[in-house]
């Protein structure tokens, strides 16, 4: 096996517990393997809004890959390292799809998130802002207020519904053949479809970060749970998934872990890299 050079880690189902934290034991890792001099990144399919508390947690020197690779960020320098959006006419498009339907939709921009509705975010309220510091909550946008697809970068549309893959066939036809092949679509969830720009996803972000920190991916682990997590664990040499992901994930991964409840990245590392710790 070759050395650990650098880390990946997706956040909710993954490193973040059911408090939606990074568990003490895992953050102490973190901080022993960033002594070492690997780098650890944040690798998820939230907007950067949503993850400023736990890249707080793990300190602001490096970047995190937000919106699935849409968006790599640096708190510390509060700059974007990599930003791709969706072509304008093919956001719209599906912009306008959303709009005339009965979906729980939200739109991610570099700066903005914008849910449909203020019921709709009061759903999930709960999940993706009460759980942050205050100083890190967010103030949340609505569709219903006016919403104009072709003033914004749209990062990513992140849709609830009960079967994503049909809802991505019906976007798909909506689309044509041309202009849904500039989209890439994947799930976060069992219930959630997430559309961003073609392109896109974190075993790419995971390329970038790795040219630009100076290793081989050859040479680095990731942890996942999802579908968006898949293209993550294909590009790294050490593919991690905890107990409860998706079989097809597991199905990726070198080491099924524990479960996001007790420790996955530390003892992952321990399976694989002991004199680490």
């Amino acid at each position: 096996m070759n050395d650990l050079r650098g880390v990946f880690a997706d956040l909710d189902g993954s490193l973040l517990n059911k408090e939606h934290r990074i568990g003490e034991t895992d953050l102490a890792t973190i901080k022993t393997l960033k002594r070492r001099g690997i780098p650890v990144f944040l690798a998820t399919g939230r907007h950067i809004l949503f993850a400023e508390d736990a890249a707080a947690a793990v300190g602001f020197d490096l970047p995190v890959c937000a919106c699935n690779g849409g968006h790599i960020y640096d708190f510390h320098a509060r700059e974007t390292l990599f930003v791709r959006a969706i072509a304008q006419p093919v956001a719209a498009k599906t912009f306008a799809f959303l709009r005339e339907s009965k979906l729980d939709y939200t739109v991610y921009t570099p700066q903005r998130v914008i849910f449909r509705t203020r019921e709709v975010f009061r759903r999930y309220r709960e999940r993706v802002n009460v759980p942050l510091a205050p100083g890190n909550r967010f103030t949340p946008h609505f569709a219903e207020d006016g919403f104009d697809p072709d003033a914004e970068d749209i990062l990513k549309f992140l849709i609830r519904c009960d079967a994503p893959q049909a809802l991505a066939r019906e976007i798909a036809a909506l689309l044509g053949a041309e202009d849904a092949g500039r989209i890439c679509v994947s799930r976060s969830d069992a219930a959630f479809l997430d559309i961003n720009a073609a392109g896109v996803n974190k075993g790419e972000a995971a390329r970038l970060l790795s040219e630009r920190f100076g290793f081989r991916l050859e040479d680095a682990m990731a942890l996942g749970d999802s579908d968006n997590d898949a293209a993550l664990l294909r590009a790294v040499g050490t593919a991690v998934a905890p107990r409860n992901a998706e079989a097809a994930i597991r199905a990726l991964a070198a080491f099924i872990t524990t479960d996001c409840t007790d420790s996955p990245l530390t003892n992952a590392v321990s399976r694989f890299f002991p004199a680490l710790l």
